[in-house]
This record gives structure tokens, sequence and C-alpha cells, in this order.
């Protein structure tokens, strides 16, 4: 219990982490900063919201692996808010990002459903290259934006396309990794929690 402890107050942490990260990113914006204000608060109270739910279950350790999760969540939720800063004047774009943020979560319950998943695909061969494919995408992701890992390559490309295209590029590249990792958490929880009966102790 105690290691499950420190690791839901780490978990509490991350939020709070991204939030302030993407807080200037790409710009500041009082709409953005408010509303990560207001689910960090809901965040801090979940715990306690939790316990109230499940306060007639023995074992407790379902209030901290649920609060890690949602805290995870809002950890990846705040990495989107760039790309929605930049389209803060298209509420059709921003609602598209946003519904294929959620949409993550879904598609990892249906992926988890099926006979080979692409998270933990068993033995088979050839599911398991789809998941080598799905692990090389992070890759793939920083290219663009690392150089190929050359710091100078990426600096020289930051100073030919410019502040506004750079933090574009930038908003896309971790709007995108969070999906990918969404996805990943995704899988794992709904792995843990459903298929292997945790929530239903």
């Amino acid at each position: 219990m105690k290691q499950l402890t420190k690791q839901t107050l780490i978990a509490s942490i991350l939020p709070l982490l991204s939030g302030l990260m993407v807080l200037f990113m790409p710009d500041f914006d009082a709409v953005f900063a408010w509303l990560t204000i207001g689910i960090y608060l809901l965040l801090i109270m979940l715990p306690g919201i939790l316990y109230l739910k499940y306060k007639n279950r023995k074992n407790k350790e379902i209030v901290y692996r649920l609060t890690a999760k949602y805290m995870m969540y809002a950890f990846l939720l705040f990495w989107i808010f760039p790309i929605l800063k930049l389209f803060s004047n298209n509420s059709v774009v921003q609602f598209l990002l946003l519904a294929i943020f959620i949409s993550m979560l879904y598609l990892a319950r249906y992926d988890q459903n099926t006979k080979v998943p692409i998270i933990f695909p068993g033995d088979d061969k050839k599911h398991k290259k789809i998941a080598y494919v799905y692990y090389a995408l992070p890759l793939l992701f920083l290219i663009p934006v690392a150089g190929s890992g050359n710091v100078v390559a990426a600096r020289r490309m930051a100073e030919q396309l410019g502040h506004s295209k750079t933090m574009m590029l930038f908003s896309i590249v971790i709007y995108l990794f969070s999906c990918w990792l969404l996805f990943f958490f995704s899988s794992i929880t709904y792995k843990s929690h459903v298929k292997e009966g945790f929530l239903d102790e």
C-alpha cells in the first residue's frame, strides 16, 4: 500500500507540471489558464470523492489506483492545450481535436477486446509486428522537432521556420504524442481494471 500511495502522490504532481509547462505555450491565454486551475482543483478533490464512493469497500486500493488514473489523464490533457490555443478562433477544429484525443480512450478499450490487441499482443508474431510499429511511432513524431537528435539541426530548422511555424509543429507533435500515450495508458488500465477484474473485487 505504501508503494501505491507514493505512486499516487507522484501522479498527482504530473498534471501540475504539464499545466505549468504549457501555460505559455505557444502563447499565454487567460481562458486556458483558468481552465487549468479549475481542472487541477477538481483533481485535488478527487481522492475524497472516490473515498466516499467506495467507503463500503474493505480494499481501498481502488481509490489510489483511480486517482492515479485520472491524474494521468489530466496530465495528458494539458499537453493538448497548445494546439487548442492555436485554433482558439475555430471552435470546430478545437472540438475535432478534443474528440480525437478522447476517442483514444474508447479505441484502447476496443483494441483490448479484440482477440489480439496491439498492447500486450501475446506470442502472435504477426500482431507483434504491429505492436513494434506502434511503439516506434513516438520516434517518428520527434524527428521533425528534434532534428533526428541533432540539436544544431533542430535549432537551424527553428530559425528557418520562424517562431510561429515552429510552435505549430511542436504543438502538433506533443498533441500526437499525447494521443499515443493516452491509448497506451488506457490499454494498460483497462486490462488491469476491467479485464483482470480489479474493479469488481
